[in-house]
């Protein structure tokens, strides 16, 4: 079931950044592109932060079906959201180029996929992917086990989902840097 889980998490996450990236390029300039990457990054890895807080939250009080329920909640109102973003206004110094049919969705993602530069850039994605695994599969195991007291499974779970917040705001503060450095350099 899990490996199942990540295929659909890893097509739905290539689908969010191919859109997100479209709608940041027709929102920003040469300029600010920056500042849109940061905020986008930082809202994205900000989610590390609030998804850890809710676990260790909701598992004690409640049950894990219960958190995936609040989860897949929260994606489908996420889906909604982006599906009557409106179309951002024309950006000043941003050049008008000619726009093609078919230009986004799955079609250029899979001709993006396949371009000489994306293949150099797939073992940095695996990377992220497999530091991500190792992050939840091992972290939190190796916190647990290093718990002592008369402490439940679940408490033990939600004590180190809330200690990894920490990650989560070294995270977004690495965002914000992320867009200072795009914008300045």
């Amino acid at each position: 079931m899990i490996l199942f889980t990540a295929v659909l998490n890893g097509i739905g996450q290539a689908i969010f950044w191919m859109t997100a990236a479209a709608y940041i390029k027709k929102c920003s300039s040469n300029l600010n592109k920056g500042a849109y990457n940061g905020f986008l990054l930082t809202f994205d890895l900000g989610s590390h932060i609030t998804g850890n807080l809710m676990a260790g939250l909701v598992i004690p009080a409640s049950s894990t079906t219960l958190l995936y329920a609040i989860f897949s909640g929260i994606c489908f109102l996420m889906i909604f959201f982006w599906m009557f973003t409106p179309e951002p206004a024309p950006v000043p110094g941003q050049k008008k180029e000619v726009e093609t049919e078919g230009d986004e969705g799955f079609g250029a993602m899979w001709q993006l996929i396949r371009t000489k530069k994306m293949l150099t850039f797939i073992p940095l994605c695996s990377l992220s992917a497999i530091s991500l695994a190792v992050y939840q599969a091992v972290l939190i195991p190796v916190m647990i086990m290093g718990m002592e007291g008369d402490l439940t499974d679940d408490e033990k779970v939600s004590l180190a989902l809330v200690a990894c917040v920490g990650l989560g705001v070294g995270e977004v503060i690495g965002g914000f840097s992320f867009s200072y450095v795009q914008d300045t350099f």
